[in-house]
C-alpha cells in the first residue's frame, strides 16, 4: 500500500497466497499484475488493518518506513512478512547524514576560512555599503530567529508548536533545532557557463588592455560563441579595476562594520599557485549538497567535488559519518546480510546523535529491513501508479467525493 496523502490510501487485489502486497506512503498494489484494486479513506493502522484482516491469504508486504504501516500490517496480518523497501531506508540514512552534517556544517566554514586565509583574491568585486548593511541586518535577524527556536525547544515547545508559534515552517525550526550552532548561509558555488572555454581568450585579451565588453563579444562571436553581450559584460566587469564608491556620507560611516566588510570585496577567483590542489575549496555549499559527496560512488566525482570531499573528511565526525555512510550503501547494494549486524554494532556506538538515532530506527524495525536483503520484492512498481493518483486527484479537485476519486482511480486501472 502506498499512500498518497492522508486521507486516501489504495489496495491492490491478492487472490492467492503468492501474491504479495507493497506498502508505500499511500496505496497497495499487487506486485504481480501492477493494477491497483481499493482506495482507502485515510491512512492509518486501524484503516490498514481492517482491510488485512477482510482480505485473509498475504503472505508478504514491501512497505516503507511508517510505523502506521507497520503497526497496521503487524495487527491485520502477522502472520505475513514484512519488507522494508530499501530505496526508503536509503533516503532515512541520507536525512540523518544531511542532519549530521547541519551540526558541523559552521566548523567547516571556520576551517576553511582559516585555512583559505590570507589568500588574495586575483579579482574582486566592490560591494555598496547599502548592499553590506542590508546583508548584516539580514543575517543578524535570522540569528535573532534562531536563538528564539532555541530558547523555545529548550523549555520543552515541540517543533509544530514552535514554527505555529512563531509562524515559521516546520522545516526551518527544524533545521534550526538540529544545527547544533547558528548555520550561516551556504555560499552558491559557481555553475558552468557558456563562456567558460573562451575565459582564456578573454584573459590574454585583458592583459593586451582591451576593456571594451562590446568589442570582446563580437571576437568571441566570430569564434563560435552563442551566447549574448551581457555574460561576457558580467565577466569583464570586476576586472576594469573600476574602485566602488560609497553612494553617501551616511554608507561612509555605518557602524559595526569590518574592515573587510568597509572594503565590500567578494572574492570571484584565487590566483592560481603551485599547490593550489591542497588548498580547501572556494565554497562549501549547503549540507543539504555535501550530503551526496558521501553517497556517491567516490569514482564518480569530478575534480571539484573530490576536493570538497577530502577537506570536509579531515573533520573527525565527517570521517565517521562517511565510513559509516559508505560501508552502509555498499551492504544495501550488495544486499549483504551478514554485515548488517556489524554495522549496527558500529553505528550505534559512533558517537552522533543523528547517525545513532538512525541505528535506533533500524533496530526497531530490525526484522523488515533485514529481510529486505534476502528478498527482492520493494515498491518501485508502485512510483507511477502514485504520480497518476496525484494527476486524478487534482484534476477533480473542490468537485468530487472520495467515492468518485476510488472510482475513477480504480477503473482507469
Amino acid at each position: 500500500m502506498t499512500v498518497q496523502n492522508r486521507k486516501a490510501s489504495t489496495v491492490f487485489r491478492s487472490q492467492t497466497r503468492e501474491e504479495i502486497l507493497p506498502l508505500d506512503n499511500d496505496w497497495k498494489k499487487d506486485l504481480q499484475t501492477h493494477r491497483p484494486i481499493d482506495l482507502l479513506p485515510e491512512r492509518t493502522a486501524d484503516a490498514l488493518s481492517l482491510w488485512l484482516r477482510s482480505h485473509p491469504g498475504v503472505l508478504v508486504i514491501s512497505r516503507d518506513r511508517s510505523t502506521e504501516f507497520a503497526r497496521g500490517a503487524s495487527n491485520g496480518a502477522p502472520e505475513a512478512i514484512q519488507v522494508a523497501d530499501r530505496f526508503h531506508v536509503l533516503q532515512n540514512l541520507r536525512e540523518a547524514c544531511e542532519r549530521a552534517l547541519k551540526r558541523i556544517h559552521a566548523e567547516l566554514i571556520e576551517q576553511r576560512t582559516v585555512l583559505r586565509g590570507a589568500q588574495a583574491a586575483q579579482y574582486k568585486r566592490r560591494r555598496s555599503q547599502t548592499e553590506i548593511a542590508a546583508s548584516k541586518v539580514a543575517r543578524l535577524r535570522r540569528q535573532a530567529r534562531y536563538e528564539e527556536v532555541v530558547v523555545l525547544y529548550k523549555q520543552g515547545v515541540s517543533i509544530l508548536g514552535i514554527a505555529n508559534q512563531l509562524r515559521m515552517s516546520r522545516s526551518t525550526v527544524r533545521n534550526f533545532v538540529y544545527a547544533g550552532a547558528f548555520p550561516e548561509r551556504a555560499n552558491v558555488l559557481r555553475t558552468k557557463s557558456l563562456l567558460d572555454p573562451y575565459v582564456p581568450y578573454l584573459e590574454k585579451r585583458l592583459e593586451q588592455g582591451c576593456r571594451n565588453a562590446n568589442q570582446l563579444w563580437k571576437e568571441l562571436v566570430t569564434q563560435g560563441f552563442t551566447g549574448g553581450y551581457k555574460p561576457v559584460n558580467h565577466w569583464l566587469a570586476p576586472r576594469r579595476e573600476k574602485p566602488g564608491r560609497k553612494h553617501s556620507w551616511r554608507e561612509k560611516d555605518l557602524p559595526g562594520l569590518t574592515e573587510e566588510e568597509e572594503a565590500g570585496t567578494t572574492s570571484l577567483q584565487l590566483a592560481t599557485t603551485d599547490d593550489d590542489t591542497a588548498l580547501p575549496p572556494l565554497a562549501l555549499e549547503a549540507p543539504r549538497h555535501l550530503v551526496w559527496l558521501l553517497l556517491k560512488d567516490p569514482g564518480s566525482l569530478d575534480q571539484e567535488q573530490q576536493r570538497s570531499l577530502a577537506f570536509i573528511r579531515q573533520h573527525p565526525g565527517v570521517e565517521t559519518l562517511y565510513d559509516l555512510t559508505r560501508s552502509f550503501v555498499k551492504l544495501m547494494k550488495e544486499r549483504d546480510f551478514e554485515a548488517f549486524d556489524l554495522w549496527l554494532t558500529k553505528g550505534e556506538r559512533c558517537g552522533l546523535p543523528d547517525m545513532e538515532s538512525f541505528t535506533q530506527g533500524l533496530q526497531k524495525d530490525y526484522e523488515a529491513v533485514k529481510t529486505s536483503l534476502l528478498l527482492p520484492y520493494s515498491n518501485g512498481p508502485v512510483e507511477g501508479q502514485i504520480n497518476r493518483l496525484k494527476f486524478v486527484k487534482r484534476s477533480m479537485y473542490g468537485r468530487g467525493s472520495f467515492q468518485l476519486l476510488q472510482s475513477r482511480f480504480l477503473e482507469a486501472a
